[in-house]
């Protein structure tokens, strides 16, 4: 394992050093690329990672994108001893490959939900709570085209001790059924660093980009979590309108238990970090139509 993973890249994830191991330069430089907001010069890493892809001759990042289902494996090193992290088949099983946020030091530091994160042009963080497909992506490049800041795109982490927001930029996903409704994103794509494409059962051919290659942004900082917003796309039902109303306290702790990234941390704390959110954060849902709303008129109505 350690012989054939003869390429590696330095990371640092909030304050932890982190090597990545891999089998080719080719791979080396697609994480670099995928994860080019955190990498680092550290030379004394505290976690090592090496991923393996059996029977194919794709990368790992690849094959993941790719979704088939050759044999993947994920080891991790701390203090000289090489365990398994996880092994699997399938992508649709695919644990996030990194950071290793699950186990410590991280899960000491950071915890984490499966939600999308921004920093609004007048300061405010706000976290999209949504199940996939309903709008998170396509109202947040929204956000960082009117003078706002991206904060993360699908797993939102958060300060254990204060719950602010924590910068963890990965590429965003663009669906073709997005390229027309906000500017610059047929360029964006058209113009793409790394051709990295997946493909959605619901919704088809998605392109992956940083937002900073999407349009110019502002810099991503911890941020307080202002708000926390329910997305719900309800189709024809409002006929292209929009509403935002105030979420209950136990609607907002019920949807976002859900969404908590298994960390290993006891329930008693989960729960002591999901009272710091909600005892911090104002809380809406917002009802709308993306299909037809103006979306630059919804966020100029709802998070200006």
């Amino acid at each position: 394992m350690r012989r054939r993973c003869s390429h590696s890249v330095d990371f640092d994830f909030f304050g932890v050093p982190v090597r990545l191991h891999v089998t080719s330069d080719h791979e080396a430089k697609q994480w670099r690329y995928f994860y080019k907001h955190h990498l680092s010069a550290t030379t004394v890493p505290e976690i090592e990672v090496f991923f393996e892809v059996i029977g194919s001759t794709n990368s790992f990042i690849e094959s993941i994108f790719r979704k088939n289902y050759s044999r993947k494996a994920m080891y991790l090193a701390q203090d000289n001893h090489l365990q398994l992290w996880a092994a699997f088949d399938e992508w649709s099983s695919v644990p996030s490959p990194l950071p290793p946020y699950t186990l410590p030091p991280l899960n000491k530091r950071v915890w984490a939900i499966n939600a999308s994160a921004v920093r609004t042009a007048s300061g405010r963080g706000i976290i999209f709570v949504a199940p996939p497909y309903q709008g998170k992506s396509t109202i947040a490049n929204a956000i960082v085209q009117a003078g706002g800041a991206p904060l993360s795109d699908n797993v939102t982490m958060l300060d254990r001790q204060r719950a602010k927001i924590l910068p963890y930029l990965t590429p965003t996903g663009i669906r073709e059924e997005t390229l027309k409704k906000l500017p610059g994103l047929e360029e964006a794509v058209a113009n793409m660093h790394m051709p990295f494409v997946t493909v959605s059962e619901v919704t088809g051919t998605v392109y992956l980009l940083h937002f900073d290659e999407i349009q110019d942004c502002a810099p991503p900082i911890a941020t307080d979590a202002d708000m926390v917003v329910l997305l719900r796309d309800v189709g024809q039902e409002l006929a292209g309108s929009y509403r935002l109303s105030t979420l209950t306290p136990d609607g907002a702790r019920h949807r976002l238990e859900q969404l908590v990234v298994d960390t290993s941390i006891p329930e008693v704390e989960i729960q002591d970090n999901l009272s710091k959110l909600l005892n911090t954060a104002q809380l809406r849902q917002l009802d709308f139509d993306l299909s037809t709303c103006d979306i630059g008129g919804l966020v100029r109505d709802c998070f200006g």
